[in-house]
């Protein structure tokens, strides 16, 4: 039986467990070698986890994906890209749910089976984000956010 740890020990080793995904290693402690890791970096913004091989590789070992810092640490609600904004508040606008809730639900709609780990301890922010279970994404609507986020058309 493998076990699976949701971290590496990035204070050990200063790699993070999405480096050890992206070389497709295992890190050995205590000479188990079969220890794998699936917490990542996924986020609206930070959704290069879609191309760069991780997601694919966690899939191909039916591995759910745990992404780390699923509201792009806060940068989701600055601004800072204002056509993924306007495309997250229009779509939560229409559903009656933040844009948290949005973000949150347009990670759980892939069909990676990602698991957004919430990073506050707010309860009105994980109670409004909890509303990301009651959308029901599309791919099309799931395509408009990405293509929002990377400021291009997917082929």
């Amino acid at each position: 039986m493998k076990k699976y740890y949701t971290r590496a020990c990035n204070f050990f080793y200063g790699s993070t467990s999405k480096n050890l995904i992206k070389r497709k290693l295992s890190l050995p402690l205590c000479g188990d070698t079969s220890i794998s890791f699936n917490q990542i970096e996924i986020s609206v913004l930070a959704n290069q986890a879609f191309t760069n091989g991780d997601i694919a590789f966690l899939q191909e070992r039916g591995i759910p994906p745990m992404a780390w810092s699923p509201l792009a640490g806060g940068m989701l609600f600055g601004g800072g890209n204002p056509n993924l904004t306007a495309t997250l508040q229009a779509k939560a606008g229409d559903a009656g749910v933040d844009i948290g809730a949005v973000a949150v639900g347009w990670l759980l709609a892939h069909p990676a089976k990602i698991l957004p780990v919430l990073g506050t301890n707010n309860l009105e922010r994980i109670s409004h984000i909890s509303d990301a279970l009651k959308l029901d994404m599309d791919r099309t609507e799931w395509f408009e956010i990405y293509e929002a986020a990377n400021g291009t058309e997917v082929p």
